[in-house]
Parts: structure tokens; C-alpha cells; sequence
């Protein structure tokens, strides 16, 4: 079971903290609340994926596609503290150098 909760909020900034497993399951609910946050003008997310439990691919293209959307409204997805299943996902897909921690 995943939770994306709001930790901290202003007009253009929002820390987002996701807790348990990012997975097919539940990469939807992360994906529909950061498009939420980007249409309301909160372009720059942190997202605190330390407590991330577990990570696969449709985990990482929810965060790829989160930081997509964030760029094309001119802002960015930045990492908190990253889980050790976040950190070996972006690593074994080299991807690691998108997320600025």
C-alpha cells in the first residue's frame, strides 16, 4: 500500500512524502497527485521517497513522468533522501542523474 501525503505547501513549492511500496499498483495514485499539484501551480515538488519500501519499473516511470509534467510547466521534481530500493532502481537504470537529491 502506498500514501502520498503533503508534508509542506506554498504557491509554487509542495513536499510530497510517499511511504510504502511504488509499484504497478500504485503508481497511479502517485502520478494523479503530482499532476494535481503541477495543473495547481506547485511546479517545484520534493518528493520524500525515504520511506519508499520497494520500487519497480512502473515506480520509476511515475517519477520520470512526474518530473516530465513538472518540466513542462516550467518547475521540477527533485528527490528527498531516497530509499535504498529508489536508489538501486535509478542506478541500475542510469537514471539517477535526473533527480537532483
Amino acid at each position: 500500500m502506498l500514501t502520498v501525503e503533503i508534508a509542506e505547501r506554498t504557491p509554487t513549492t509542495c513536499v510530497v512524502v510517499v511511504t510504502g511500496a511504488l509499484d504497478l499498483a500504485s503508481a497511479g495514485d502517485l502520478l494523479a497527485r503530482t499532476d494535481q499539484l503541477v495543473a495547481n501551480g506547485q511546479t517545484r515538488l520534493l518528493l520524500d521517497v525515504s520511506r519508499v519500501t520497494f520500487c519497480d519499473s512502473a515506480g520509476l516511470g511515475a517519477l520520470l513522468r512526474a518530473r516530465a509534467r513538472a518540466a513542462e510547466a516550467g518547475g521540477q521534481v527533485r528527490l528527498r533522501e531516497p530509499s535504498t530500493a529508489v536508489v538501486r532502481l535509478l542506478e541500475v537504470s542510469g537514471l539517477e542523474w535526473l533527480f537532483t537529491r
